[in-house]
């Protein structure tokens, strides 16, 4: 079963948009920036209910724009989102070299650890060079 396609405009969000009023009644009672947080994470949650398997991901800008998270397509509203849902809620999104989508299998799962892994390895050895590249710098004091 397919969920229907969605348009999602929460830039707009606001006591007029007709989202509000579909909106739970506790959700009017907290802050813009957590209701914006909450209808983001619901968006991008349907997004990828439709988006199952490596021969569905989709890159980075184009998901941002689809779901509108601004007009240029805002990554790191998007990746924020992803954090989140991954961390905090357990839900199964991986990324690879074409794009995000839903795992399919435990493959899909642990491709995107041995990623994210050697992501890890990278940001260290840059780390360990601009480490190096320091010391030249106290020495020219």
């Amino acid at each position: 079963m397919t969920k229907s396609k969605t348009e999602y405009d929460i830039e707009l969000f606001d006591e007029n948009d007709p989202i509000y009023s579909s909106v739970p009644a506790y959700m009017k009672l907290i802050d813009r920036n957590d209701k914006v947080v909450f209808l983001k994470t619901e968006a991008v949650k349907d997004w990828f209910y439709n988006h199952k398997g490596l021969k569905n991901a989709v890159p980075l800008n184009e998901i941002a724009r689809q779901l509108k998270f601004s007009p240029q397509g805002n990554s790191a509203d998007f990746r924020f989102i992803v954090a989140k849902l991954i961390e905090e809620h357990n839900y199964p999104i991986v990324a690879s070299p074409k794009g995000y989508y839903a795992p399919e299998s435990l493959e899909d799962i642990d491709k995107n650890i041995s990623q994210e892994e050697n992501r890890i390895k990278g940001v260290q050895r840059r780390i360990n060079a601009l480490k190096r590249m320091r010391s030249r710098y106290e020495t020219n004091k």
